[in-house]
């Protein structure tokens, strides 16, 4: 588009004086527009970079707004000193907020690392004293974490639902599931406002709240979040494995009501997920077998027996 209006202005030269300067006039408005257009979409990239977390992308994607709007044409085609004033002050201060975030959160991956290495003694520990030991460090590493990502990156930004859901992946372990269930809850509100309700990041969100619940014996609140879970999920082709261990986990829950037929349609539900992630597999690494497609379906086809035999359907069951 530039190289069009460009082309256009040296054209126009061929013109007499007025028309001429009408000519340039135009079509210097146009590409102060398409200028503007660009920086926009600079700046909307700066803002996905720093949703995943790529701050070095981000402030060069910023740099090269701000460069844009300092050069915008006027209409007689000289160059401002800082066109359009309002982009470039929303753009420097997302700049400075953006190096001020890259150089805080330097701090918080380093603890990330402690906290990685801190998982794997948890692992290999049987002591309970030396577990519990470990738990609280872990929760106090993650507490900085939080601490660092809400003053860098403000309350609604998705890394903080991640570290909330970290902290309660360590509440759950340790036998604390209401608290657990405080920290997811806060995270899919975030995730929620950060990311939109159906973004994968969310059905992740609500499918450890379902399980989280499920453990407690609130059949109704799992079910709940199993289905928004699902609702979300059903939608990235990445997650059919976990579909399929999710559809067979709500399949248990309607065994342990007694509702046999509601569990055995969702664990044909499960079937056909593992059968998704098979061909899947089977396309990305032909003739090698995957021992998640032998174990993803043993569960499902063992509860189904159980349903048929409970129904006692038994040529089904066998």
């Amino acid at each position: 588009e530039i190289a069009r209006i460009n082309f256009k202005i040296r054209k126009s030269q061929v013109h007499r004086e007025a028309t001429r300067q009408s000519i340039q006039q135009k079509l210097c408005e146009d590409l102060s527009k398409v200028g503007v257009t660009i920086g926009k979409i600079r700046t909307k990239m700066a803002l996905i970079y720093e949703r995943l977390g790529d701050y070095d992308h981000a402030i060069a994607c910023c740099r090269e707004a701000a460069e844009i709007y300092k050069h915008q044409p006027d209409a007689s085609g000289a160059k401002k000193g800082g066109a359009p004033a309002e982009l470039l002050y929303l753009i420097q201060l997302m700049f400075k907020r953006l190096e001020t975030a890259q150089k805080a959160l330097a701090g918080r991956d380093n603890l990330l690392r402690q906290i990685e290495v801190l998982r794997r003694d948890l692992e290999s520990t049987k002591d309970i004293s030396q577990k519990m030991a470990l738990y609280k460090t872990v929760e106090r590493l993650a507490g900085l974490i939080l601490k660092i990502e809400l003053g860098a990156l403000g309350s609604a930004h998705p890394q903080v639902a991640d570290t909330l859901q970290m902290l309660s992946t360590v509440a759950l372990e340790q036998g604390r599931p209401d608290e657990a269930v405080d920290f997811l809850q806060k995270a899919i509100r975030i995730g929620r406002m950060a990311l939109g309700p159906s973004h994968p990041r969310n059905g992740q969100y609500h499918l450890r709240l379902a399980r989280v619940h499920l453990s407690q014996g609130i059949d109704s609140l799992a079910l709940e979040h199993f289905g928004r879970a699902t609702g979300i999920l059903k939608h990235s082709p990445k997650f059919t494995r976990v579909l399929g261990s999710t559809f067979n986990d709500v399949a248990v829950i309607y065994i342990r009501s007694g509702d046999f037929k509601q569990a055995i349609a969702y664990l044909h539900k499960a079937l056909e997920q593992f059968e998704r992630a098979k061909q899947t597999d089977d396309a990305e690494r032909p003739g090698q077998a995957s021992l998640d497609d032998a174990t993803d379906s043993l569960q499902v086809y063992r509860n189904l027996g159980d349903c048929h035999m409970q129904q006692k359907d038994f040529s089904n069951a066998v």
